[in-house]
């Protein structure tokens, strides 16, 4: 790697390496802050190279002193994810193959949908004196291995993924990078016939730095003057679509997307962004072919265009997502399974098919499933599975899985935690606040789980060692959102300096979950108003939506007439009071209420389906009625039957 004033993230990318790296390879540049220090703790053999602007040159530099038969590229802001160490072990001695495409993935799942979160790079190959990187910035190394050998195999790797976390904010250096790069390209690239590849290039880095509008406009010079061959035309269309449509300019991304398409009309990339546009501003009906059009047009491209690998498994994900909104559940259980058969490690639709198939209400319908299809037995998905099925509500399932885990060994305190929340979650009180009790090391875990064992003492009434524990974690230094709630709770002096509204609402909500499932509703009313401050006053649509959630209707109901009470009528009001009244038993209440929030425009295929089988069940209750004073067998066999196939919801 080559590093330049890394510090603030270098310790997390070596840690990452440092058990399956055989020589660590660091290429300073002029470091100024503890950098080659922090290099050192890792054994790592630093080389100084004098800065000469050109990527290239440094990493050809780094390349010269690396002696091992493979070599594995990253940057001081990445790291390797834990997960692939044993499939890169197995890559590397795969025998007959030069090169590998690995994937980079941002770690924030805020990111937009549209910007594609992951994509391909050649990041692992083998030692070849003949192979060296190319461009003075944004620098490649896959054209000289396929110049140097044509029919070379390079492999994609896509389950092997390198997180990039990006500059930090405080150690201020995206800014520096945006304006160095800006400055090493205009000083470079100053001949007339690089002048699109100029214009390209610093829309690239703009684009990299969430900058649109500066990013577009050199788009556009480029693609006036796209003859230029150095400009990767398919490229340069799918950053002015992306540009345009992070700009909020959807009609203009739609327009450029089909006049495009005029010229390279067997493309999947465009069909992919245009069905993601359609996505995003609710069209699913023109989303939905737009993506098969994807899908259908998909091959594998040339090396130089990876955006293709990653379009075919999210068009397949998305696509699942479409149907799931259409109701379609079974072809969207097709279209997520396809999209992990192309990528086995994405996390989505592994969630979407759990999700769907009900584990809190089926678990064994949901493990048997699943085992149909995956080896739930995997070592590596059981981390995964965990998480999954504890935020499902399925908390045995997820006490499963980390028996599984236990099984193989000392078990991460982050799994510990969520052994404690299941625990917690199923009343095994002293159980649960053993579990938490072993956290120790990870500081941020070692305080939720404090707050964990504060919330049992409070819901048993145990008020000195609630107390206690709310000291526990000041003396742990939380931060101020965290003390602030938990003073809330306990009533005691809350000091509102310092705190992130957004981060104390989450939690305060996250607490009134588990109150309103492990308490008594007194609990539940003195919570929410020791919690006024964040929550704000009563009637609550959040306090109506956790009952709703943890299945307490009667309580649900009467906050949700509360709520209409006082003109509260948003069209969730309504669709949840129903959906109450159904789950009490009042099927006529319920589609009065259903048919308030479609009016109200909740008009969505899932509620139509559900005002349908409300319908269905109405009728079958009528039918039912008048077999009492009528009774048929034929007729009993008739509504068996319509009860046997209502519609699924």
């Amino acid at each position: 790697m080559i590093i330049n004033n890394e510090e603030n993230c270098l310790r997390r990318c070596l840690s990452s390496i440092e058990a399956i790296a055989s020589e660590i390879i660091i290429v300073d540049t002029g470091s100024a802050d503890d950098s080659l220090l922090v290099a050192s703790e890792f054994g790592a053999l630093v080389f100084s190279f004098e800065w000469e602007n050109n990527f290239s040159s440094a990493r050809n530099y780094s390349l010269d002193k690396a002696s091992c038969e493979w070599i594995l590229v990253l940057d001081g802001d990445e790291e390797i994810e834990s997960k692939s160490y044993e499939l890169l072990q197995e890559k590397i001695r795969t025998p007959d193959v030069d090169a590998y495409l690995l994937t980079i993935r941002q770690p924030s799942n805020n990111q937009h949908e549209i910007l594609a979160g992951s994509s391909l790079q050649l990041r692992l190959f083998r030692n070849n004196k003949h192979y060296r990187y190319q461009g003075i910035i944004q620098e490649q190394i896959i054209d000289s291995i396929i110049d140097q050998n044509p029919s070379v195999v390079i492999e994609t790797a896509s389950n092997i993924t390198i997180l990039h976390h990006g500059c930090t904010k405080e150690d201020n250096t995206d800014h520096d990078r945006l304006k160095r790069n800006i400055e090493l390209i205009q000083q470079v690239l100053e001949r007339e016939s690089e002048q699109p590849l100029k214009y390209f290039l610093l829309g690239r880095e703009y684009y990299h730095h969430d900058k649109f509008l500066e990013a577009l406009e050199y788009f556009q010079l480029a693609y006036d003057k796209s003859y230029c061959q150095a400009v990767n035309i398919p490229d340069l269309q799918r950053s002015i679509i992306i540009s345009l449509y992070m700009l909020g300019k959807s009609s203009e991304a739609l327009a450029f997307v089909n006049d495009a398409l005029n010229m390279r009309s067997d493309s999947a990339d465009l069909y992919y962004l245009k069905g993601i546009i359609y996505k995003d501003l609710g069209l699913y009906s023109q989303a939905l072919p737009s993506l098969k059009e994807a899908l259908a047009r998909f091959s594998p491209p040339p090396y130089r265009d990876l955006f293709y690998y990653h379009c075919k498994y999210t068009s397949l994900y998305l696509l699942g997502s479409i149907s799931e909104y259409f109701m379609d559940l079974d072809g969207a259980l097709i279209y997520y399974y396809e999209s992990l058969k192309n990528n086995p490690y994405l996390i989505d639709p592994l969630r979407r098919m759990i999700t769907i198939l009900r584990p809190r209400i089926n678990p064994d319908y949901t493990i048997d499933s699943l085992n149909r299809v995956f080896d739930l037995s995997a070592r590596n998905l059981q981390s995964e599975l965990t998480s999954i099925f504890y935020h499902e509500g399925a908390y045995q399932l997820a006490l499963d899985r980390i028996n599984q885990l236990e099984d193989y060994g000392q078990i991460s305190e982050k799994i510990l935690l969520f052994k404690g929340l299941c625990l917690m979650r199923i009343k095994k009180y002293t159980e649960a606040v053993d579990a938490f009790h072993n956290i120790t090391q990870d500081k941020n875990l070692y305080i939720k789980a404090l707050q964990y064992i504060l919330l049992y003492y409070w819901i048993a009434k145990d008020y000195r060692n609630a107390l206690e524990c709310r000291r526990q974690i000041k003396n742990a230094q939380a931060d101020p959102s965290t003390v602030y709630v938990l003073n809330l709770l306990t009533r005691s002096y809350a000091n509102k300096a310092g705190i992130i509204q957004e981060k104390s609402y989450n939690l305060a909500k996250e607490l009134m979950g588990l109150i309103v499932e492990l308490g008594d509703s007194n609990q539940v009313d003195a919570a929410f108003d020791n919690l006024v401050p964040i929550l704000k006053e009563r009637p609550s649509y959040l306090l109506a939506e956790l009952y709703y959630n943890y299945e307490k209707y009667e309580l649900a109901k009467a906050e949700f007439l509360s709520l209409l009470e006082i003109g509260s009528n948003y069209p969730l009001v309504y669709y949840y009071l129903g959906k109450t009244c159904w789950a009490l038993g009042d099927l006529e209440t319920a589609v009065l209420n259903l048919q308030q929030a479609i009016k109200n425009g909740l008009n969505t295929p899932r509620i139509i389906w559900e005002k349908a089988r409300l319908h269905q069940e109405q009728a079958l209750k009528t039918l039912k009625e008048e077999m009492h004073y009528f009774p048929d067998e034929h007729r009993m066999n008739q509504i068996q039957e319509l009860e046997e196939n209502l519609i699924g919801i």
